[in-house]
């Protein structure tokens, strides 16, 4: 149980450092920052590798793709209609107005509905158990990951399907 102690702080960093993640880039994004990483990794001793070029490079690109994004927001607006009346547990439908109140064509935007996630405490983690966990390896019950996403979910209360 020690060790679930010491590893739970970084579970609730690492979901909200990749939520944050999935939020702010795009997966060609997220594709050049791990490109940006393993070259920066393998670049290290410049006299043996070029990949230290490349990680200038993508670097270069992705530094000036984030100031570019400062200055070019799309100006729209959006409104959600939620219906009035939704059970727990029932998947429901609603519909997402989007409005350019620009004067240029935007192309390629997408929404994403982003809930806040809500964390779960150690002890509701300790006193919990996920629906079937008893049938998952040894490794999984004992690092108890999945229970820590399980009640992530439970407690954010709602999924998006995409």
């Amino acid at each position: 149980m020690v060790f679930r102690e010491r590893i739970f702080p970084i579970w609730t960093r690492m979901t909200k450092v990749t939520r944050r993640a999935k939020r702010l880039n795009s997966d060609r994004g997220r594709l050049m920052l791990t490109g940006m990483i393993i070259c920066g990794v393998v670049g290290l001793d410049t006299d043996l590798s070029f990949a230290y070029q490349l990680f200038a490079l993508i670097a270069c690109i992705f530094i000036t793709a984030r100031i570019s994004l400062r200055f070019q927001k799309p100006d729209v607006s959006i409104k959600r209609h939620l219906p009035r009346y939704a059970t727990a547990g029932e998947p429901f439908k609603y519909v997402i107005n989007v409005t350019n109140e620009g004067h240029r064509v935007e192309r390629d935007l997408e929404i994403i509905d982003n809930p806040r996630a809500v964390q779960p405490g150690f002890e509701q983690f300790k006193r919990s158990r996920e629906p079937g966990e008893e049938t998952r390896n040894a490794y999984d019950r004992w690092i108890g990951f999945h229970r820590f996403i399980w009640l992530q979910r439970l407690n954010t209360g709602i999924t998006i399907a995409r």
